[in-house]
């Protein structure tokens, strides 16, 4: 696979996924039970994305998605940032970016959250990805996806919760929000395993191959070997 057609379509969707979790943020959906946020059906979408490109591409590949999707995050951030600060005019006109602040503009506490989490539970997710397939010898290609989303969206969990919500809401109500999220990840992960599953098995055909990281350097920060 030395030239790999897809990938770039995947650290996109990646991409684009994770700054669409940081803007639907913001808006809170009622189910019922309890009050979410709209990232919450959008953000798991990025481990899904991640199984493909760590089974498919390995792990080397995966970790350069995971930087793209750290990058492009700190970038709308600061592009956010930026154009909040920027003069506005005078009338309804002000109002109107006064609504888009409060929309598009994530505070600075949640965005610094949302990067330290996603870039913890995202390595994490990739790490249990390829380790399994290693262990399993790709017998059990579901059970990995479940389990590495199950472990990266704890840490995830653990990492972003404390540091966005922590002195904001009791520690009884941020560990039912971390339960309640958690479970509804997985059950996501685990209601698109049938189409993951498809589209890891029909785009290694495509590919060619799909990577073993059996000398692959699973350092988050150097480290080159696409295991293959």
């Amino acid at each position: 696979m030395k030239h790999p057609r897809y990938l770039p379509v995947f650290a996109g969707i990646s991409a684009a996924t994770l700054v669409m979790s940081n803007v639907f943020g913001n808006r809170l959906v009622d189910c019922g039970l309890f009050v979410v946020p709209a990232a919450l059906f959008v953000f798991p979408l990025a481990y899904v994305v991640g199984d493909v490109v760590t089974w498919v591409y390995g792990y080397a590949n995966a970790r350069r998605v995971i930087w793209t999707s750290v990058a492009m995050n700190i970038l709308y951030v600061a592009i956010a940032f930026v154009v909040r600060e920027m003069p506005s005019p005078t009338g309804s006109s002000a109002e109107l970016a006064a609504a888009y602040d409060a929309v598009l503009l994530p505070s600075a506490r949640i965005s610094l959250a949302s990067i330290i989490a996603l870039f913890a539970g995202d390595f994490a997710n990739a790490y249990v990805v390829a380790k399994l397939k290693l262990a399993k010898d790709s017998q059990q290609m579901g059970y990995a996806f479940i389990a590495s989303t199950a472990v990266g969206q704890a840490i995830d969990n653990s990492i972003f919760l404390p540091l966005a919500l922590g002195g904001l809401l009791p520690v009884s109500a941020l560990a039912k929000t971390w339960l309640v999220t958690w479970l509804a990840k997985v059950v996501w992960e685990i209601l698109a395993l049938p189409l993951t599953t498809r589209v890891v098995t029909s785009l290694a055909k495509i590919e060619g191959s799909a990577a073993y990281d059996s000398t692959t350097e699973f350092n988050p920060f150097r480290g080159e070997s696409d295991g293959y």
